[in-house]
């Protein structure tokens, strides 16, 4: 699996994982959630 990362391929899919004590994204972590996504790509779940 690690060779299959160091060329470039993924072998599942991307998911990040966040969690909160409610259903909503805290405003203060917005920004932090829009530039993760920025810099890592669409693919991520």
């Amino acid at each position: 699996m690690m060779q299959m990362v160091d060329n470039g391929e993924h072998p599942g899919p991307r998911i990040l994982h966040q969690s909160w004590k409610t259903h909503e994204l805290p405003a203060h972590f917005e920004k932090w959630s829009k530039a993760w996504r920025k810099y890592h790509g669409d693919d991520w779940l």
